[in-house]
């Protein structure tokens, strides 16, 4: 069975109004004739695979409109003919078309279009400020509770369609993950991955996963003299022991003060008195790593 669009039927409608932020948003309704070869053709042929029909979820015509709904209707009057109705909106879309494939109807092909539509809070501690200097007093003594910060974070969530062989465990494992390498042009580790929901059934007629998925960033920082991902907690090296010949001795001041104080990159005192500065800093990673190359279709 074979269909297509010969023509437009004569009524149509269109609006224009003001939509979110200032913009523009033009609907618009179509009802196109078309052609089967076959009486006998189904509902769901000639609304999947009508050759040169509108996709819902895409983009279509000189204005790239977005297709939100299609319907048809058989002609009472003639059995080869069908009315097939689409209705169009100008708002932002989450998808846009492979520009190698940009026809395809099938959702695991469409481009997922990022933006930043969500802000997280959370606070964080850190014994150092963004330029990497320590939270110290005049005495040269890290400052005791260490300061918190609470940082505004920039996330987004959105949808992808994803091929049926793969599994819930496909997704589970993407789930708390950070990028590496670099991602969409942010650098390696400062995008935060969760997975908010798989789904699986029929989209547009194909079997595939709907995953729903949310980015978040954290900005980078310096630590030291290396510049490290938000994603990576840092940390500097504070005890109150020192390793002193294979065993730990209490940290000591030349005046007999237990203190907590700074170690080296071997777990050894630095310089008495001591300074904060003087203390290792380092890094812990608490997610795992993942190519998100491999599966986040972008432009």
């Amino acid at each position: 069975m074979a269909s297509e669009i010969v023509g437009e039927r004569r009524r149509t409608n269109a609006a224009l109004q003001k939509g979110e932020k200032g913009r523009l948003n033009m609907t618009m309704t179509v009802t196109f004739l078309v052609v089967t070869d076959d009486v006998f053709a189904t509902r769901e042929d000639v609304l999947l695979n009508t050759a040169n029909a509108p996709v819902v979820g895409m983009t279509y015509g000189p204005l790239g409109l977005q297709c939100i709904s299609k319907s048809i209707e058989r002609l009472d009057e003639h059995a080869l003919y069908w009315e097939m109705t689409c209705e169009f909106d100008s708002a932002k879309n989450e998808y846009e078309q492979d520009p190698e494939n940009p026809v395809s109807p099938d959702p695991t092909t469409w481009l997922t279009i990022i933006e930043w539509n969500h802000s997280t809070e959370n606070w964080m501690s850190k014994a150092a400020d963004v330029n990497g200097n320590m939270y110290a007093n005049t005495a040269g003594e890290l400052i005791d509770p260490l300061p918190q910060t609470r940082r505004t974070l920039c996330s987004t969530e959105f949808t992808q369609f994803e091929s049926s062989d793969l599994t819930l465990k496909s997704f589970a494992d993407r789930n708390n993950t950070i990028n590496s390498p670099a991602f969409y042009g942010f650098p390696e580790h400062c995008l935060l991955l969760n997975v908010l929901n798989s789904t699986l059934g029929i989209y547009n007629g194909f079997p595939c996963w709907s995953v729903r998925y949310r980015l978040t960033y954290a900005p980078q920082f310096s630590w030291g003299v290396n510049t490290v991902g938000g994603w990576i907690t840092p940390y500097v090296s504070f005890g109150w022991n020192y390793k002193a010949g294979g065993s730990l001795e209490l940290y000591m001041t030349p005046k007999g003060n237990h203190i907590f104080g700074p170690l080296d990159v071997n777990g050894n005192k630095t310089a008495d008195p001591p300074n904060a500065n003087d203390a290792h800093k380092f890094t812990r990673q608490e997610y795992n790593q993942l190519d998100f190359r491999t599966f986040i279709r972008t432009p």
